[in-house]
């Protein structure tokens, strides 16, 4: 059932039960839509279960809440009047059509913020641009902080793998499988579907490309910014474990059970103050691990992931993002801060790379962190796949738009959202960057169409591979360039 094009508040029936939406500018929207019952009560700390059908039409014209959010800078990231609460597993889909028989390319977006905030419902994340080229766009909300990746002993003994931990993983999973069942509804092809993330969404996107509960939910994959951390954390499985048991001595609770009871609010904030132990934590806490039943090691899923069409880049300037968690970078701590983030390799680094002044230390620190955790893992990680055969397109977003060149950011941990999403046409852009935006928009919706960002009109992109070590620079100009080329 599925109500006539013209109609400003479009019926649609989907597996649950049927759903109003909203229809503006010819795209159609369907917001807080649920995909998941309430992980609240005793569904906390438990894989996500179905949704209850409901009856009648339910409304489907605002966003739903975002999980609570852990904002370790002490201020939030979601936008004015977006709510929080654990009651949190919703998606929002964008289309231009409902006709079952367009089979629409669909591209499902996972949010970043380090697995600690963010949501689906942001405004940088509003899908009609995309819509409007052709694809069905889906975002969604899933579980972060302990909420979503707890590993508990408690809670191994009550499952049935001796595991626990991965629950906001879980719900990834799930939010594909709603597309699986439903997205034909909404015009889209369930046999085309690319899941495309920034920062801990890219990380996502890497982890589902090789897990086997998201086998076949999805064709294509698109990893921004992930770097380093697409891969499952380097913490063992027994130091999630221990993080799990701070987290309750921190609540002062005696188990699983009494913790099942306190508000999720106080949950949050105890992770919180764990979190910001540390003045620049080496690991994210709280955070998908390799469990080796949902998330196994790299190693053993390259071949898996070759298998798998890929997008993966990362931004000229990353670091420069995450100066607002740690202390400003000066000639006297510069050792210290290499040495904790670089180990037994410090030596030789601060022998590499010497500076002479505060300005000259923080500059170098920055630039080392950026390419140590984003630009060189995109390159082994596109090298890995190519040498066994998998088809993978390499990016660097260096474009620095004219309304962020006074914070001395550069192209930092982000900043492609908006050229991603079509958003680069406000205040504070200009003609290079929506033209830069529209080829962007043009490459990642043909990848999602074809497994191949290459066609007419757009910018050539050839794949990478061990012999031609090749990448597309987004910047003013757009061109192919040699890793070879790269700064040291």
């Amino acid at each position: 059932m599925n109500d006539t094009p013209g109609n400003r508040s479009p019926v649609i029936r989907t597996a649950s039960g049927l759903l109003r939406g909203l229809q503006e500018a010819g795209i159609f929207k369907f917001l807080g839509v649920p995909y998941g019952a309430p992980p609240v009560g005793e569904r906390r700390w438990r894989p996500p279960q179905p949704v209850e059908p409901w009856p009648g039409i339910r409304p489907a014209d605002a966003f739903g809440p975002a999980a609570p959010q852990i904002n370790l800078s002490g201020r939030s990231e979601l936008d004015g009047g977006l709510a929080e609460s654990e009651d949190c597993l919703y998606l929002n889909v964008w289309t231009p059509s409902l006709s079952r028989r367009e089979k629409l390319p669909v591209m499902v977006w996972i949010h970043g913020g380090g697995y600690m905030n963010g949501s689906g419902a942001l405004g940088k994340y509003d899908g009609a641009a995309l819509a409007e080229k052709g694809t069905v766009l889906v975002t969604f909300n899933y579980r972060l902080g302990p909420l979503g990746s707890l590993v508990h002993e408690d809670l191994e003994a009550a499952s049935a793998n001796g595991r626990s931990g991965n629950y906001g993983f879980l719900d990834q999973v799930a939010a594909l499988e709603w597309v699986r069942d439903n997205i034909t509804e909404f015009g889209g092809d369930p046999a085309r579907v690319t899941v495309f993330g920034q920062s801990a969404g890219a990380m996502s996107a890497g982890l589902l490309s090789s897990s086997p509960r998201a086998k076949g939910l999805f064709h294509r994959g698109i990893c921004q910014s992930g770097g380093l951390l697409m891969f499952p954390r380097e913490v063992p499985y027994e130091e999630a474990l221990a993080d799990g048991l701070e987290l309750q001595r921190a609540l002062g609770a005696s188990g699983i059970g009494e913790m099942r009871r306190l508000p999720a609010a106080e949950i949050a904030e105890a992770a919180r103050r764990l979190a910001r132990g540390d003045e620049q934590p080496k690991k994210l806490r709280f955070a998908p691990v390799r469990d080796d039943v949902v998330i196994k090691a790299m190693e053993e899923t390259l071949g898996e992931r070759a298998g798998l069409p890929l997008m993966v880049g990362s931004n000229a300037d990353e670091a420069t993002f995450f100066t607002k968690f740690m202390p400003p970078v000066t000639l006297d701590n510069y050792p210290a801060l290499v040495k904790r983030s670089f180990g037994e390799k410090a030596l030789l680094i601060l022998a590499s790379y010497p500076v002479g002044s505060d300005e000259e230390a923080n500059r170098t620190f920055l630039h080392l962190r950026t390419r140590s955790l984003f630009t060189a893992p995109v390159y082994e990680l596109a090298g890995a796949l190519g040498r066994r055969g998998g088809r993978v397109y390499v990016y660097r977003f260096n474009r620095v738009a004219p309304g962020n060149l006074e914070s001395g950011l550069g192209a930092s941990h982000g900043e492609e959202i908006p050229y991603v999403f079509g958003h680069a046409d406000g205040q504070g852009y200009d003609a290079t960057d929506r033209r830069l935006s529209g080829a962007m928009m043009g490459g990642w919706t043909q990848f999602a169409r074809t497994g191949n960002p290459n066609g007419e009109g757009l910018p050539e992109w050839p794949a990478f591979s061990p012999r031609a070590e090749r990448y597309l620079e987004l910047n003013d100009e757009i061109s192919v360039r040699d890793y070879g080329e790269e700064e040291p």
